[in-house]
């Protein structure tokens, strides 16, 4: 229900701003037919096209308000600050009062550019801050593969599709992967724990990019379709450390192991259900599995919540960008081995 409340806002706020481009199509219209003694086929088309610009028009403001609505909103406050210091000092000048607006109004717009989309305040290291996160990040997923002594080679096919998902969100930069792959060896066989980082990745992250990173345990845990009991103990115990409600392990105790105990029962007996999975991936049985991989982290790419979200599309895309990401994941792994 969310969800479709979601697109419903999403819609009538579109809607409205399509009507709005419309009246402003529409006015333009009837002042070109006036103005030019229009008659005929020659309204209509006027109207139609008028109307199509002004709701183009309309969507492209929208668009760049969305973008920049905390530094309208920044010289807005300035403008209204500048006029109160005007009156409260009596500055009469012309050039005083140029000069107390450019001041006022440049100091409000700039602390509006330290805000994000969201409306979150950015800090001045904000690049070092998220490089911090995104390590001690790949840090915990390190230590996860190795907890139980050893790292199989589905956990290593994991964290190779993480690397290239991350590699893939900053432009491709091979560089970015490579410093990622070092930094998760460094940390696979350092002398620290996994609590620890657990520790360190709190300090810098909020609520939701700390639960986002447990499941991420929960998956690399589950990689090797066991749940090991050095595993649990430590799904258990990470929690604390990262300040997560401790029902979370059942919640994604249920979702995945669950999932894993039907899943290859469910999909080995049910030839429509895997044929399913194959049209997911717009893959074929007949294609081998780097052909299915390599189209699996395409996919995967082209819907990963991290992808979606830095372009700003209204909360209904992004959810259900992460429906169809856990689609994509859960028919890749469905994919018999060859």
């Amino acid at each position: 229900m969310d969800l479709y409340i979601l697109f419903g806002v999403a819609l009538m706020i579109e809607g409205l701003m399509a009507l709005l481009g419309a009246f402003l199509g529409g006015f333009c219209a009837n002042m070109i037919v006036g103005y030019y003694h229009l008659s005929g086929f020659l309204v209509w088309v006027v109207w139609i096209l008028c109307i199509l610009f002004g709701i183009g028009i309309i969507s492209a403001i929208y668009e760049k308000f969305k973008e920049y609505k905390y530094r309208v909103v920044g010289i807005i406050v300035g403008f209204i600050l500048g006029s109160l210091a005007v009156g409260f000092f009596n500055i009469s000048s012309g050039m005083g009062v140029f000069f107390t607006y450019i001041f006022i109004v440049g100091g409000c717009f700039e602390y509006a550019k330290k805000f994000d989309k969201k409306g979150r305040l950015v800090s001045e290291e904000k690049n070092d801050y998220q490089v911090d996160q995104l390590f001690l990040g790949i840090s915990l997923v390190a230590k996860m593969t190795k907890i139980d002594g050893r790292v199989s080679s589905q956990e290593t096919e994991w964290v190779s599709g993480l690397l290239d998902m991350i590699c893939e969100h900053y432009g491709g930069d091979q560089k970015i992967r490579e410093t990622c792959k070092n930094v998760f060896n460094s940390a696979k066989d350092d002398n620290k724990t996994i609590y620890q980082y657990a520790k360190e990745y709190q300090q810098v992250s909020n609520h939701e990019e700390c639960e986002a990173v447990y499941e991420d345990l929960w998956v690399i845990a589950m990689a090797d379709g066991e749940l090991h009991g050095i595993e649990q103990e430590t799904l258990r115990n990470v929690l604390g450390y990262l300040r997560l409600d401790s029902g979370l392990y059942e919640k994604y105790f249920h979702k995945y192991c669950s999932y894993q105990n039907n899943k290859k029962s469910y999909y080995e007996s049910s030839d429509s259900s895997l044929e399913k999975c194959y049209e997911i991936l717009k893959c074929s049985p007949e294609d081998s599995m780097d052909t299915i991989k390599k189209a699996y982290r395409k996919l995967a790419s082209e819907y990963h919540p991290d992808k979606i979200q830095s372009k700003g599309l209204p909360e209904a895309f992004v959810i259900f960008a992460n429906e169809k990401f856990k689609e994509i994941s859960h028919a890749y792994e469905a994919m018999p081995m060859k």
